[in-house]
């Protein structure tokens, strides 16, 4: 989405990750930790900043974002004409870049042999019987478009929402299927 910002110190993906448009931050700025992806990474239109050591187990697509952690990359790594590089970006695969790129820039950019392997957490999700989130005030649904209220706690089918939204407070939404958040037009 666009407008989501995610303030979170460690972030884990067990899968891609494209985060294409917008220009909300990504990983939290006042303890930046670790962003883990088991799959591809894209920042390519957003200029976002993101905050924290990325490690990328598949290929990483780097254009408009403002990175300010390193980068590892087992694979491929492409860049775009206007990225900000902090730090330094270490890749295994190839390097695609434009022609006559920045010097500057193709300078952070380390071919090195491996990187450093990590492990997704293993987490069980398993759901309970409804009556147990009922009588734990959640608020039950079925297929839901609404906007999530302050401090929601919600148990839904799916969760689809293509609206702005100033999300506030804690909020918990527990679905059996799918939760889409997009932010604009959705």
């Amino acid at each position: 989405s666009g407008g989501s910002a995610l303030n979170i110190t460690n972030i884990y993906f067990n899968g891609p990750v494209i985060m294409d448009g917008g220009s909300a931050s990504f990983g939290n700025k006042d303890k930046p930790g670790g962003i883990y992806v088991n799959g591809d990474l894209e920042f390519w239109n957003g200029g976002r900043d993101v905050y924290g050591d990325i490690r990328v187990n598949g290929k990483f697509r780097l254009k408009d974002a403002r990175i300010h952690g390193d980068v590892y990359v087992n694979g491929d790594l492409e860049l775009g004409w206007t990225p900000k590089i902090h730090r330094n970006i270490y890749y295994t695969g190839n390097l695609i870049t434009p022609n006559d790129y920045k010097e500057e820039l193709l300078a952070k950019c380390i071919e090195v042999g491996e990187v450093e392997d990590f492990e997704i957490p293993k987490v069980d999700f398993s759901l309970r019987e409804d009556s147990w989130y009922r009588d734990n005030g959640y608020e039950i649904g079925g297929t839901e478009t609404k906007k999530i209220p302050h401090n929601a706690k919600m148990l839904v089918d799916n969760y689809r929402n293509g609206d702005y939204q100033d999300i506030t407070g804690q909020v918990v939404i527990v679905s059996k299927g799918d939760i889409i958040l997009r932010g604009g037009k959705g």
